[in-house]
Parts: C-alpha cells; sequence; structure tokens
C-alpha cells in the first residue's frame, strides 16, 4: 500500500494523481484470472475527498499519510501542490469547508481505543491556500486567538463545535454550533459566528432541543433547528429570517409524524419537508414560509426520499433523490439551469450514482464523485458549459470493476405477506443458479439499510465465487416509520423470520445451494447470524457473528447506549424488556448445528466484548465447533489495516472451508454436531 509520509507528502501525492490525467477518460483494465488480493479491500481509500475553491483556482483533497490524513491545496490546472495541513499522529482531517477563495475550515477527527474509525473531535482549525495561518479555532488545542502552535492548550474550551453555514459574502465568517463535550448529547448548542482568521466568537442565539441540526436560508439567516428530546420525540422549530424566537412545527409525540426540514426554495418563499406518515414511505411537503402551510408535493410508492438535490451554490433545494435500487432524481423546479447539469451527468454515468461534493461560485465547474456498485469511487472535474470532464482520481487504489460482482434489487414477499427489499450480489462469469450463498444481515438494527453502491466486504466475498444476500428485513430505514417500527420487538422473531424466509427464497429460485448456505453479519447482524443459526439449524451450513449482540438482557447492563437517558428510553422501546432471554442466542446454543465463527474487539463500547465471550463459550458447552479472534486495542470494528486483513483472511477461509472450494456433501451423520 502506498503511503504519504509528512516529511515529504507531495512526492506521492504527484505519483497518485499525475498518471490519472487522461483527458477525461478512465485508463481501460482488463479483468484477471485471480481474485484481486484481500489487501486491496481492507486498505485506505486513494482519496477521502475532493473539493474545488469559490473561484476554481484550486482543489482541496483530503488524502491519507502515514498514522492519519492531511490535507493538500493543488493549483486546479497543473495539480501542483501550493500547500497543505497535517496536523501530526493523532488527528486526521475529519472535513473540511472552502471558507473563502484562499483559506478552508477543517473539522478534526482523532483515533482513540475502541472506535472502529477515528472520530470527530469537535474540534476545527483553519489554513489558508499555500499552508500557511495555519490556526486552531475552536477546542482545547485553540489558542486565545493569536495564530501559532497547534500545541497551545486552553481549558476552558473542552467543546464541540460544527459548521452550520459557511456565510456568503462574508470571508472571514462562519455559523457554528457549540456543545459541551461532556454533554453534548443532552445539551442545547449555543449558536454562534466564528471569525476563521483568529477564531473569536460572538453567540448569536440557543438551540431550543437538544442533539440538534440546523439549517441556513440563501443568506446564511439561522432558519430551522431540527433535534431529537431525552424521550427521543423529533421534534422541529423554525424562525424568522431576521431572527427572534423559535416556534415549533412539528412535535413527533403530539403528531405522530417526524419532520425534517431539507431546505429552501430557489425564491426562499418555501422550504422543503421530509415527513414520515402513519403508513407507508415518507413524504416531501411544501412550507409556506408566509403561512406556515404545509401541502404533500411528492411521495414515492415506497421508498423514502434518500436526500436532496441541491443548487450547486448549495443554496436551495430543487428536488430529491430516490434509491431504486441506484439513485434517480425528482426535481421539484424541473427548469432550474442546475437541473440540467444533473441530468446531464446522469446521462453521461449510467450504471453510477453521482453526487456534486462542489462547485465554484458562479457555477461553471463543479467536483463530481461517481460510484458503483463494482467501482468504489471517480472524482472528476467538470466543466459544466462544455460538458467536458476531468479525470483527477481514483478511490480505489487497485480493484478492477470487471472482477467485482454485480448488484441487483429484488423483493421477497414474506410469510405474513409482507414486501421486503433485498440485494443480491452475484460472482462474475459463474450464472445465477446453484451457487454457494452468504446471506450477510446489516447492523443496526433500526433505521438502517442496505444500499445499493461498492460494499467492500460483499466484493470480498463475491470475487471468491459466494452470491450475497443483504435483506432490508422489517425494521430497516428508507420504507417508512411503519416498516421500522414493524421490527420493534421483533428480535428473533419477525425480524429474524424475514431473512429465514429471503434464505429459502434463494433456495426456491434455484440461486442458492441447499446445505452451501452460511448466514454472517456485524453487530446486530452478528446476533441475527447466530440466532439464525439457533432457529433454523438446518437452514445454514455455517455462521459468522462479528462484534455481536448475543445476551439481549445484557443489552440493558452493558454498552454505551444505555449509559444515557435517551439510549435507555430507546432500548426499552425497541428492544422490550420481556421474553428477551429465550431470544438470545447465548441461552441457545444447544440448538446450533452448524459451525461458528466470532470475532470481536476488546474495547467495543456499543456490543462489549463479553456478548462474544459469552457465547463462544455457550457453544463449547454444547458441542458446538467454534473458532473465535479477539482485536486487542479495536472496538465495534476494526481500524488497524492488519487487523481488517486478519479478519477477512479468517472469515474467507471458515467460508471456503464449509461452503466454498472445501465443501462436500454431508451425510446426516456426518451433519451431527462434533465434540470441541
Amino acid at each position: 500500500m502506498s503511503t504519504i509520509v509528512p516529511r515529504a507528502p507531495w512526492l506521492v501525492a504527484c505519483a497518485l494523481l499525475f498518471p490519472m490525467l487522461a483527458a477525461g477518460e478512465t485508463p481501460a483494465v482488463s479483468a484477471a484470472a485471480a481474485p484481486p488480493a484481500i489487501e486491496h479491500f481492507v486498505e485506505r481509500d486513494a482519496f477521502f475527498d475532493i473539493k474545488i475553491s469559490p473561484d476554481g483556482k484550486h482543489l482541496a483533497a483530503n488524502m491519507p499519510v502515514e498514522r492519519g490524513s492531511a490535507l493538500f491545496m493543488l493549483d486546479t490546472e497543473t495539480l501542483q501542490k501550493k500547500g497543505h495541513f497535517y496536523a501530526g499522529t493523532e488527528l486526521e482531517v475529519a472535513d473540511f469547508w472552502w471558507a473563502s477563495n484562499e483559506r478552508l475550515l477543517i473539522s478534526a477527527a482523532q483515533r482513540l481505543q475502541g472506535e472502529i474509525a477515528p472520530i470527530p473531535t469537535g474540534e476545527l482549525f483553519a489554513v489558508n491556500v499555500d499552508g500557511k495561518q495555519s490556526t486552531p479555532l475552536v477546542g482545547y488545542r485553540a489558542s486565545d486567538g493569536r495564530v501559532g502552535s497547534l500545541i497551545r492548550i486552553r481549558d476552558n474550551e473542552s467543546v464541540w463545535a460544527s459548521p452550520i453555514d459557511l456565510l456568503p459574502g462574508e470571508d472571514r465568517q462562519a455559523l457554528v454550533q457549540i456543545e459541551p463535550w461532556a454533554t453534548r448529547s443532552s445539551s442545547f448548542a449555543s449558536i454562534e459566528r466564528l471569525d476563521t482568521r483568529n477564531g473569536r466568537r460572538s453567540k448569536l442565539t440557543t438551540s431550543p432541543v437538544t442533539r440538534a441540526d440546523f439549517l441556513t436560508d440563501a443568506l446564511g439567516n439561522l432558519r430551522f433547528a431540527q433535534g431529537v428530546t431525552t424521550e427521543n420525540s423529533v421534534e422541529l422549530y423554525h424562525r424568522p429570517a431576521e431572527g427572534g424566537e423559535w416556534s415549533l412545527v412539528n412535535a413527533q409525540d403530539t403528531s405522530g409524524q417526524r419532520a425534517h426540514a431539507l431546505g429552501f426554495s430557489t425564491d426562499g418563499n418555501s422550504a422543503y419537508l421530509q415527513v414520515s406518515r402513519s403508513e407507508g414511505p415518507d413524504a416531501i411537503e411544501r412550507m409556506d414560509i408566509a403561512s406556515g402551510e404545509r401541502t404533500e408535493i411528492y411521495r414515492h410508492q415506497r421508498r423514502d426520499p434518500a436526500g436532496p438535490i441541491r443548487t450547486l451554490d448549495r443554496r436551495a433545494v430543487i428536488g430529491v433523490y430516490v434509491r431504486e435500487p441506484q439513485l434517480t432524481m425528482h426535481f421539484f423546479e424541473p427548469d432550474h439551469p442546475d437541473a440540467r447539469p444533473y441530468r446531464s451527468l446522469a446521462a453521461a454515468f449510467q450504471g453510477y450514482n453521482v453526487a456534486v461534493t462542489s462547485a465554484t461560485s458562479d457555477g461553471s465547474k463543479a467536483i463530481v464523485f461517481v460510484f458503483s456498485d463494482r467501482n468504489p469511487g471517480e472524482y472528476f472535474l467538470y466543466d459544466i458549459e462544455t460538458k467536458h470532464v476531468r479525470h483527477l482520481g481514483s478511490r480505489g487504489r487497485a480493484l478492477e470493476p470487471e472482477q467485482m460482482g454485480s448488484t441487483r434489487a429484488v423483493q421477497i414477499e414474506a410469510r405474513d405477506g409482507l414486501q421486503l427489499d433485498a440485494l443480491l450480489t452475484l460472482p462474475v462469469g459463474v450464472g445465477e443458479k446453484n451457487l454457494p450463498l452468504v446471506v450477510h444481515p446489516h447492523g443496526g438494527p433500526f433505521d438502517i439499510q442496505d444500499t445499493w453502491g461498492f460494499d467492500p466486504t460483499v466484493q470480498a466475498m463475491a470475487t471468491r465465487g459466494y452470491a450475497v444476500l443483504q435483506v432490508n428485513f422489517r425494521g430497516s430505514g428508507g420504507f417508512g416509520s411503519a416498516f421500522v417500527r414493524a421490527g420493534y420487538r421483533q428480535w428473533g422473531q419477525a425480524m429474524q423470520d424475514d431473512l429465514t424466509d429471503a434464505t429459502r427464497w434463494a433456495i426456491e429460485r434455484g440461486i442458492a445451494t441447499a446445505g452451501r448456505i452460511c448466514i454472517y453479519g456485524a453487530s446486530y447482524g452478528g446476533y441475527a447470524s447466530l440466532m439464525g443459526a439457533a432457529k433454523e439449524p438446518d437452514l445454514y451450513a455455517c455462521a459468522a457473528g462479528d462484534v455481536g449482540v448475543y445476551d439481549l438482557e445484557l443489552m440493558h447492563r452493558r454498552g454505551d447506549v444505555q449509559q444515557v437517558k435517551w439510549g435507555r428510553n430507546y432500548l426499552r422501546e425497541a428492544l422490550g424488556e420481556e421474553g428477551l432471554r429465550e431470544h438470545s442466542p447465548v441461552h441457545l446454543a444447544s440448538r446450533i448445528k452448524a459451525p461458528v465463527f466470532l470475532a470481536a474487539g476488546e474495547n467495543d463500547r456499543r456490543a462489549p466484548i463479553q456478548h462474544t465471550e459469552l457465547m463462544e463459550a455457550a457453544l463449547k458447552t454444547a458441542g458446538v465447533p467454534v473458532e473465535s479472534l479477539y482485536f486487542r486495542g479495536e472496538g465495534h470494528g476494526y481500524y488497524s489495516v492488519d487487523n481488517k486483513l486478519k479478519f477477512h483472511n479468517a472469515l474467507l477461509t471458515f467460508l471456503d472451508r464449509h461452503i466454498g472450494s472445501g465443501w462436500r456433501p454431508q451425510t446426516p451423520a456426518a451433519a451431527a454436531p462434533a465434540s470441541p
């Protein structure tokens, strides 16, 4: 894996960028006979993000370096380095924004034990395009307003800061929300103006609700606040452009609906809200700002909107995306000039999801990111007038799309008639009949969904010859609030039945070979995998659980969710408190016949390692073959590339032994549980 060392970061960056400067085309590759090395599925992306300056003269690229990441500022035409920001081995660039043509605002993240990825620290930094005037603005490293070293400490700045708006026409000013670090999830944020040169702040107002996000209008005026109470009721507030008091627009606990503001219409007279319904998917409502009247203007038959389509300057909303399963576009203002480049890009990159990461202030150029089920992503510089694209770089360093499996949407009817949407990934060149199958339930489980796109773990399995089935079982997000709530208190019950029904569907369709099916997932997916092996002992040839929860009663006593009031309320509502023992795999080990693979991180706060240790012990007591891997210093997932590689190699070896090349038809005697 190529890395950039801090001492001479630009030398390797050039090596990554310059070979990709084909005139608007991606170099062709040919599929190789051997599958790609597993290392390529677990290594860090070559690029995390690229954004263009408002005047179009510079690019900023967030790229990995040794033990972290750094932000490189480049000349747009020549791609020569103009400067860089690197905060040392302890910090990474979490996100960044062009505050002006000459200055960038940067949020930081830090690698902490027990986290799958660096977590945002709530600190904000700023740097000039030439790499000078590097200034910590907010956070415990922030100075007293003087430009200087990153190591200056200010103890009273143990706060979390997040940008709300880079205010238009005010190069030195940004709107940010400030919250105490220790009580962030239960505090009312302070909204403040921040000077991006020296970090000085002035308070504007206070949030009316905890766990809030904020929305501004085209002029940078703070207009909406949306958050969640400790009782987990979603609340939406609005205030006039000139300021003043917040007024409640919607409260979930009284209306029965969740409402979320997406943005303003281009004339500023209306706001678009995404609003849940008692049945079916969310709808889009247009809210008249003057009267407060709300009118439904769009609703898909089955799927929730998947996010707003914004004007190129990000100041207004002109439509929404919908997953079908690729992203499609529905425009509220189809004749708006910015709708044209979106349509042109969708036509040019058929078979890809397309996102505009940033654009120049005059709307002449944009950075476009495209990705698909077989491609982790490509960055292009798009000239909107000429429709010419210039390839800037690829996220995946050595993966060839021709070798990846293809993913398509399938619909499955559950035993009670509920329609389930799923994704089926098939290996290249083997047809779609009588394949070894991995059923791969997602984590969460609630309001989370599997979506079409590049999934490195799925592709690691597909390139080894496995079909992979990802089921959006009841409780998953993306299909309306009723679908989510249909999974409440259904752990090991209807949610599990959905996975069973999907597995049998694959057998009945001839896609999967009975006896060559494994169920594998992480977090809740780990629970569902072990529960599947217990509930349907003859259906799965093996089961694998990664960072899973296996004792539902323990979830109420151990873990980070139950440490806060809203988390305890959530567990009582979504998991329940009755009948947990009979739906806990740790107490059902004697029912499991299939061999099991378990993995966990010793510092996991979400699913403490005790879940896996207890599950392993119960399986051994029951005489079930079990393999386990425990990772020191890791948490709810694995950050270290070496540990990711070790896990994936162990998982694929396990799959190969039981449903892959090492599989052999079993007689009833041979299928009996082996002695430990």
